[in-house]
């Protein structure tokens, strides 16, 4: 039908190089993919606090209603792409919120548990379909519902207006164990809103919050769709959307709040930064996530007419100029996520060849330029079922993989497919681990080795295999590491045998 276009056929040499190319593990599922049936879209794919895999989506039912009636469903496997026996049910937990229900979020708690969220649909015999409304559902780490949450382990928010949408886009959890969820809203006359709502940790409406327990944005004078928030370092809520004040001019826009819910007056203007990245008033953008940089600003995500946009700014609303132009990316189309490492920036997303739909991740580098270090030409295109293959979700480990999840199949018929791809440098056989302990991990500013007379040499190396100068001792028993930037580090250990060990490191 069609060629598939995985880049990967260079034989790599022993020695980690300047370029990382990767190829399918065969470690994981058969030949580096798994396919499950039954479920048909995954919306987000997390590393769990036990490093598996944790996928949730929705799966679509017969049914002959012309509206299609989707479940929400959560799927765990191990690294070698086996479900997870201890979860669910082989697994799987396949759920039944109400009339039709579709899942957007999912995050563990401190305590291991799992909070899952997204919205719901009830049907009226008389009066139809309900608009949708928010849900949050909690279960033990092993997929148990946690029935001391909310009703039997679900909580179903109704305290909006009977004619208004409103979609669940974000979760996060407090540190005191409270609940943050985030909304979307859209009443009757297109008029959009975000809101927040606030938990306890059994998950009912902190009425202390806000009015009664929910904070609401949205009047004549800025209408703020919210479309994703996080916690800060500095203890603070950035929540991101667009601003559809003006109906034909939508901005993109990012306000900072303090935990009551008020606007944080230092950041940007007076706690707002709303920017119109694109002065035509028929142009729609918006962003949809935002995520901590390594260097401790913050990368906003969205879209600006076809193409993906990124913003970074620092936490006083300042766009870092050094990103892109003066701190605003716009390229590329058919984006689904990013996900920043180290100092990259992955992009994930659809690459159509011949027409036909496949996987395609990009790496940036911190400045929003092109890694061409990263695979091929800072490119990697994949087609694991040799069918349509649509990228939904992806996460990179602490193992130098990357996983993506998205649906394949023909004609609609779809079904969820897990892809994990590895670095050849670092699954080549020739490399060999050894009892060489290098603590303490995660470090700071350096790192003590035991057994060092074992040690012929070492190196480092950054996430995308780029070697890295560093200071040790004549007798390799103390890393000098101040200069490094925080992330995820390689540690290549030459043994005075030959052998070669490779150590994961992370510098907070």
């Amino acid at each position: 039908m069609k060629k598939n276009i995985l880049i990967l056929v260079s034989i790599f040499f022993i020695k980690i190089a300047h370029c990382q190319t990767y190829q399918l593990s065969n470690s994981f599922g058969v030949n580096g993919i798994v396919q499950t049936e039954n479920i048909s879209e995954p919306k987000k794919t997390i590393i769990t606090p036990d490093n598996k895999i944790l996928t949730i989506g929705y799966h679509l039912l017969n049914s002959p209603n012309p509206n299609l009636i989707t479940h929400s469903f959560l799927l765990k496997l191990n690294q070698n792409g086996t479900p997870d026996q201890m979860f669910g049910n082989n697994g799987l937990i396949q759920t039944n919120i109400d009339y039709k229900d579709t899942p957007y979020d999912v995050v563990f708690q401190n305590d291991g548990k799992i909070l899952l969220g997204g919205s719901f649909t009830i049907e009226n015999p008389l009066l139809g379909v309900f608009p949708n409304s928010p849900y949050i559902a909690r279960y033990s780490s092993n997929g148990i519902p946690d029935y001391s949450f909310a009703d039997n382990g679900i909580l179903k928010i109704t305290n909006f207006n009977s004619i208004t949408s409103t979609n669940l886009c974000s979760i996060v959890p407090q540190n005191d164990g409270k609940i943050i969820v985030g909304i979307s809203g859209n009443n009757n006359n297109n008029n959009f809103f975000g809101a927040l709502v606030k938990l306890t940790s059994n998950g009912v409406i902190d009425t202390n919050f806000g009015t009664n327990g929910i904070l609401t944005f949205g009047d004549s004078n800025f209408k703020f769709n919210l479309l994703n928030l996080l916690l800060t370092d500095d203890n603070k809520f950035l929540l991101c959307g667009y601003d559809s004040t003006i109906s034909s001019n939508p901005k993109t826009a990012i306000i900072k709040l303090n935990l009551d819910g008020s606007y944080d007056t230092s950041f940007a203007n007076n706690g707002k930064l709303i920017t119109d990245i694109n002065i035509s008033n028929s142009v729609f953008e918006y962003l949809n996530k935002i995520s901590k940089s390594p260097d401790g600003n913050y990368i906003c995500g969205g879209y600006v007419a076809n193409n993906y946009l990124m913003i970074k700014f620092n936490l006083n609303g300042q766009f870092i100029d050094t990103f892109g132009n003066n701190g605003i990316f716009q390229n590329f189309s058919n984006i689904q996520d990013f996900y920043l490492q180290n100092s990259n920036i992955f992009l994930g997303g659809v690459q159509f060849e011949n027409d036909e739909p496949i996987f395609k991740i990009i790496c940036l580098n911190e400045n929003g330029t092109i890694n061409t270090n990263f695979n091929t030409n800072g490119y990697l295109y994949l087609n694991p079922t040799n069918q349509q293959d649509i990228l939904k979700s992806f996460i990179l480990d602490n193992q130098s993989s990357i996983i993506m999840s998205g649906n394949s199949g023909m004609l609609g018929n779809y079904n969820v497919t897990h892809a994990k791809v590895e670095s050849e440098n670092l699954n080549n056989e020739n490399f060999w681990i050894e009892r060489v302990e290098i603590f303490p991990n995660p470090f700071n500013n350096s790192l003590n080795i035991d057994n060092p007379e074992k040690i012929k040499s070492i190196e480092f190396y950054d996430y995308l295999g780029k070697k890295i100068n560093i200071e040790y001792s004549s007798n390799f028993s103390v890393i000098n590491t101040e200069n490094l930037k925080k992330g995820i580090y390689l540690c290549k250990i030459t043994c005075n045998n030959g052998k070669i060990e490779i150590k994961k490191l992370i510098k907070h």
